[in-house]
């Protein structure tokens, strides 16, 4: 191999020595190991392939490509915790941007040894420092990368080192190359570099240390800066999602959230099941005080039991006692214009598969995740279906007076209301709790009507108001005033808000539940059987209170979002093969939406059929009118060939000094430069000019063109 074919592996071992410690530092702070692996590989690879990759556009395209994707594909499944970083990290994304960087810089290494290496890598190194630099918070252990958490502790003095490190690797490059070619014209400056460089060794440091200085004396201005950008950036590009639903309070003192009212269509959850999701719950609240129902408190959290995988999935599986996979699975996908700090899961729910550190829940039955990936959904196991199911804690609720607690200012005109139904007067006393629920649901759906928007109460209880004087309202109040009723009564119950999932997508792969499908319904306990009852007092034209209808367009339109989402939520995930399983039933199932439609199929079909005609007749005009393209092709080959080997007989010949890229018009002015016979210089630049125009026009050479080309090429 000739030297001008191999690389310099000085330059590849300057360039490793600039990219390693900042991909280290990097590594380290940003807790993704990955990283350091990807660049570790990349530079020893680089330095066994002494022979350079040819830089062309088509090489620079894929290593680009390569490197986004690596850096993308790589985040999705060990993304970065974004609470360790400052306010640049805020609109840069180091978790994607700083990869991308160290990625190009070791693909670099890879092509011919040039200043553009060292100096590719200097860049990396510092853009990864700049990032590496920008910590908030030091207090976060690292999880994926345990044995380098001690260095959080002395966090400033590595950054230090790894700076010092890379400023003089980086010096150490630029004299390297200074000094590679130095011709008697430069000689003069030699001393004026060197005394620069040495200049630049003795006030690097100190500017260092006075900067350093200058930082510490006001540091708490900067971090008051600092956190006041953070704030901002954190306002403008980190905003929550688009639609809150429901929270830890229920205030019926105000309207409807008008939000659900503007956006009924809009799809908050996509649910991949055999089985009708029916009721999802979400919140449940036991305390009511002037319209207003609160959750449990924090004291009653308790948490799953989770077991991890080794290997890539990134999924962890929650139960409560034990491990074990039921029957009827229900794959959630939030969507992104919707948030919830709880799950929306059936109330039979036995386990979960997520990517979460821990889950809490309360006694009744509200899971709240920690450190959830959104964008990796989560499945909920439940042993039997679960349209209308309930939660079964806590056990004894007769015992939690919680369950009973009335508010002092209407226990009196409760039971008033209580008193004066008429289906409860018809009861034998005592009467079972099931005859109680019954009769309760039938003066309801007897009584009251539904409408989605209330009336302002004033002052009053909006329950009460609700009970007593106009018997209209949403789902809320029925659910409330029900509830309420009930532990008039002696009844434990509660109330309950999460989402009724039961509209079916065309495609029958999925179920979908919209902003509209928001719901409020109770749970309560049923003294004699001993076990907690789902309950609907809402008249059924609000069960659920919007439904509506896709086009077509607007089916396909979902159906294509649920399949990315599908997607990008089994690569979170680490489902690789059933990734290119799902990839496969995608594309058979748009060949057969397309084909196999009484309207769609005849039109593709003709569509598809009238392509390959159109195709097969320009490939047949066009072989007609230049012959056999593959033959013609062989043509061109033959003929670069014989064109080598006459550059080489001239390049001995006349000891002619060319590389490897040299063109045709440089190599024929290499030849008019020569001390020759100019008869003889005017026949070999013909020949070249000709062979130029022949080899480069838009028509391969025929045979007999060919033929007299190589002839005069031989006469060299």
């Amino acid at each position: 191999m000739n030297e001008p074919d191999r690389k310099s592996i000085l330059t590849v071992v300057l360039a490793a020595g600039m990219i390693f410690p900042a991909t280290v530092f990097f590594a380290f702070v940003a807790d993704l190991p990955h990283v350091l692996v990807l660049v570790t590989i990349g530079l020893i690879f680089s330095m066994l392939v002494v022979k350079p990759v040819k830089m062309n556009d088509r090489s620079i395209i894929y290593f680009s490509v390569m490197a986004v994707v690596l850096a993308v594909l790589l985040d999705y499944m060990f993304p970065m915790k974004g609470d360790r970083f400052g306010f640049i990290s805020i609109f840069f994304h180091p978790e994607i941007s700083v990869p991308v960087v160290l990625y190009a810089a070791v693909f670099l290494t890879f092509f011919k040894s040039g200043p553009y290496v060292p100096g590719g890598a200097a860049a990396a190194a510092l853009f990864t420092l700049m990032f590496a630099g920008d910590v908030y918070n030091l207090n976060i252990p690292n999880e994926r990368l345990p044995l380098l958490t001690p260095m959080i502790k002395h966090f400033t003095v590595a950054f230090i080192i790894v700076i010092s490190i890379n400023l003089f690797l980086i010096l150490l490059s630029l004299r390297i190359s200074e000094s590679q070619k130095i011709n008697r014209k430069q000689q003069s400056y030699r001393w004026r570099k060197r005394l620069i460089l040495g200049l630049v060794f003795v006030m690097l440091p100190l500017c260092a240390a006075g900067a350093w200085k200058l930082y510490k004396i006001n540091e708490d201005s900067i971090r008051r800066l600092e956190n006041f950008f953070m704030r901002l950036g954190v306002r403008r590009m980190m905003q929550p999602a688009k639609h809150t639903v429901f929270d830890r309070e229920v205030d019926l003192n105000r309207t409807f959230n008008e939000d659900i009212v503007k956006n009924q269509n809009v799809i908050v959850l996509r649910v991949v099941s055999k089985q009708v999701p029916g009721y999802l719950r979400g919140h449940a609240y036991r305390n009511y005080r002037d319209g207003r129902w609160l959750e449990d408190g924090a004291q009653n959290v308790r948490q799953l039991k989770n077991k991890t995988y080794s290997g890539m999935l990134a999924i962890k599986t929650f139960f409560f006692e034990t491990d074990r996979k039921d029957d009827f699975a229900f794959e959630v996908q939030p969507s992104r214009n919707f948030t919830s700090k709880v799950l929306l899961t059936p109330a039979n729910v036995q386990q979960f598969d997520i990517i979460a550190n821990r889950i809490a829940y309360s006694r009744d039955g509200v899971f709240e995740p920690q450190d959830w990936e959104k964008d990796g959904g989560y499945t909920v196991f439940t042993p039997k279906p679960a349209i209308e199911s309930s939660w079964q804690q806590p056990a004894d609720p007769v015992s939690a007076r919680e369950y009973l607690d009335l508010p002092p200012n209407i226990k009196q005109q409760l039971d008033e209301i209580a008193e004066n139904i008429p289906e409860l007067k018809n009861l034998k006393q005592p009467a079972a709790d099931a005859k109680i629920i019954s009769a309760l649901l039938k003066f309801f759906s007897s009584n009251f009507t539904y409408k989605l928007t209330s009336r302002d109460c004033g002052a009053s209880d909006p329950v009460m108001h609700f009970l007593a004087k106009t018997r209209t309202g949403h789902c809320e109040l029925f659910a409330s005033g029900m509830a309420l009723l009930l532990r008039a009564k002696g009844i434990p119950s509660r109330y309950v808000t999460g989402f009724v999932c039961e509209e079916r997508h065309s495609s029958g792969k999925y179920y979908v539940s919209r902003l509209g499908n928001a719901h409020a319904w109770l749970e309560a306990y049923d003294r004699n059987l001993k076990k907690w009852l789902m309950l609907e007092p809402t008249p059924p034209s609000g069960i659920p209170n919007f439904k509506y209808e896709m086009g077509s367009w607007e089916s396909a339109g979902d159906r294509f979002q649920q399949f990315f989402q599908q997607l990008l939520s089994d690569l979170r995930r680490g489902y690789f093969a059933k990734i290119i399983t799902d990839a496969g039933a995608g594309i058979y199932e748009l060949f057969a939406a397309m084909f196999f439609h009484p309207v769609r199929g005849p039109i593709g079909l003709l569509l598809f059929i009238a392509a390959i005609v159109m195709y097969a007749r320009h490939r047949k005009s066009r072989v007609k009118k230049h012959g056999n393209i593959a033959e013609l092709h062989k043509n061109v080959v033959e003929l670069s060939r014989k064109y080598t080997r006459t550059e080489n007989v001239l390049r001995k010949k006349y000891h002619l000094e060319i590389q490897e890229n040299t063109t045709v018009s440089e190599f024929s002015k290499l030849i008019m430069d020569l001390n020759i016979p100019p008869a003889e210089v005017q026949r070999i630049t013909e020949m070249l000019n000709e062979y130029q125009q022949l080899r480069f026009r838009e028509l391969p050479p025929s045979d007999t063109e060919l033929h007299l080309a190589k002839n005069k090429l031989s006469r060299t």
